[in-house]
């Protein structure tokens, strides 16, 4: 595969075109479970077009977190997200406003985040003592998927795994929190692969994943509309359309 700059490609989309997709992938997903869907529906809204979705935030996430100004802001907003959702979230799922066996993908991001901070510090701290870094990287990264799993967060050790594949992908062109250039498609191409089948660990459970590896690689490196109202809209989505879930059900039952 020839070496090449995402930006180069055509079709491309930009970070705003991926929030989109995400987005609309994942209100599918929450759309099929809340009013209890089978069959051929259930398939595609969930199984199909709503497995995208998680693969499509790591990304975002990951992109995010390399050129952010304020990591320490970055991850308080997605935190608060996930608390204010998590009523909505519990209720629009799993049919009550409290439900401790679940937390919604929020807390996954936002431990997700944390431990994107801490594997930096540990490339600036272990030099060039690589045997040193991967040992304290792994160890990280175990400790975060077991805290994912001991909170019963949305993927749990498995979305804390695709997000480290993420991070890798895009540290490896970074070095750290800088602004580079994008990865080059084969670096990328192999972390998307390697977090899509992280996902897949569980008795393969999660194939569709693999769709939005196609999508992210026409990502051109560009933010497309990025104000703070429309990075304050995509924030609120989230707790707004459990909500507009809960409201429906309400009316269909």
């Amino acid at each position: 595969m020839a070496e090449q700059t995402n930006s180069s490609r055509i079709p491309s989309m930009t970070g705003f075109s991926l929030k989109i997709t995400a987005c609309a992938a994942m209100f599918g997903d929450h759309l099929a479970k809340a009013f209890h869907l089978t069959g051929l529906p259930l398939w595609l809204l969930s199984h199909l077009a709503g497995r995208i979705a998680f693969p499509l935030f790591c990304f975002l996430l990951a992109e995010g977190y390399f050129y952010t100004s304020n990591v320490r802001n970055y991850i308080l907003r997605v935190l608060m997200l996930g608390v204010l959702s998590e009523p909505f979230f519990d209720r629009a799922l799993h049919g009550t406003f409290f439900f401790p066996g679940a937390q919604n993908t929020c807390f996954t991001l936002a431990l997700g985040l944390s431990l994107f901070t801490l594997l930096d510090r540990i490339r600036g701290s272990c030099g060039g003592n690589y045997r040193k870094n991967g040992v304290f990287q792994a160890a990280s990264i175990l400790i975060f998927a077991l805290a994912a799993n001991l909170l019963k967060t949305d993927y749990g050790a498995l979305g804390i795994g695709a997000l480290s594949a993420f991070y890798f992908g895009r540290a490896h062109e970074c070095g750290t929190r800088t602004r580079l250039p994008f990865p080059t498609i084969e670096w990328s191409f192999y972390a998307y692969l390697a977090a899509c089948m992280v996902l897949n660990l569980d008795r393969f459970s999660e194939p569709a994943a693999f769709l939005s590896v196609p999508v992210i690689l026409m990502y051109n490196g560009r933010q497309g509309h990025a104000s703070r109202r429309v990075r304050d809209a995509f924030y609120l989505f989230y707790p707004l359309h459990l909500i507009l879930l809960i409201l429906l059900v309400q009316l269909v039952f």
